[in-house]
């Protein structure tokens, strides 16, 4: 049965939200719509980028409406999908909307990439450093100071751990 053969029986003027009630209740029965309802209460960001994780959570958000008629609980239920350490950060700043906090997340999660890319930098450089103060080849020097460390790790009475 098509769309329109469900709307025929009706001779009132097709309305936007007769067209969706009709389209939805034909290719999205209520078993799908609360599959992907329970999609998106489960949503988390995890190996996604910011920018994937907005794109997915506004996708499954439509087919939630309910859930995100309140622009507040939309934002935490953004927020909450986020990685750990984007969520922590955020926690502390007030966004006005969903797109602030979206583009908040956004310039975090650049924050967080150029400070770990910098330390990753700054590691390199102590090891190419350090490799040539002693003269060794850094994938020697790096196996030096893991055994090195490995034989130096004792626990408690003396043994090693």
């Amino acid at each position: 049965m098509s769309v329109e053969r469900t709307l025929a029986p009706v001779l009132e003027a097709l309305t936007w939200q007769r067209f969706r009630t009709a389209f939805y209740s034909k290719y999205f029965p209520s078993s799908r719509l609360r599959e992907l309802e329970s999609e998106f209460l489960n949503l988390n960001q995890e190996t996604m980028t910011v920018d994937e994780y907005e794109a997915e959570f506004d996708r499954l958000s439509r087919f939630a409406p309910t859930l995100v008629m309140d622009a507040e609980f939309q934002m935490r239920r953004f927020e909450e999908g986020l990685k750990p350490h984007l969520h922590r950060s955020l926690a502390a700043i007030h966004s006005t909307n969903y797109d602030d906090l979206v583009d908040r997340a956004k310039n975090l999660k650049i924050v967080w990439k150029e400070t770990y890319d910098t330390k990753d930098r700054k590691q390199k450089k102590r090891n190419r450093d350090y490799d040539a103060r002693s003269g060794q080849s850094s994938s020697k020097t790096a196996k030096s100071h893991n055994q090195s460390w490995q034989s130096g790790k004792q626990g408690s009475y003396g043994k090693t751990i």
